[in-house]
């Protein structure tokens, strides 16, 4: 069976196979999942097109906070115009 996951783009695949008499299968949010609403797992079997297994929406929440990565100036930088622009480079992303 395949297991995918539905977002706003489409589905990406999880597994290729698993077994299906153990009756669950955990599966880790691929890092570049987006964080939105209306995400779907997906249950297809590849040897019956009739096979078809579809969960509820749930929302994939981002609970890692961006991360300052440099700065211009830099951070131990003096002699600086307090009129001077500043500029914050981050990790990842921040979504408003």
């Amino acid at each position: 069976m395949n297991v995918n996951s539905s977002g706003i783009s489409g589905y990406f695949e999880l597994f290729s196979s698993v077994d299906a008499s153990l009756g669950t299968q955990d599966f880790t949010i691929p890092d570049d999942a987006i964080t939105n609403s209306g995400y779907k797992v997906k249950l297809t079997d590849l040897n019956d097109a009739t096979v078809l297994s579809e969960s509820g929406e749930f929302t994939i929440t981002d609970t890692i906070a961006p991360s300052l990565q440099s700065t211009i100036p830099e951070l131990s930088a003096t002699d600086v115009s307090v009129t001077s622009s500043l500029t914050m480079s981050f990790k990842y992303d921040i979504i408003k």
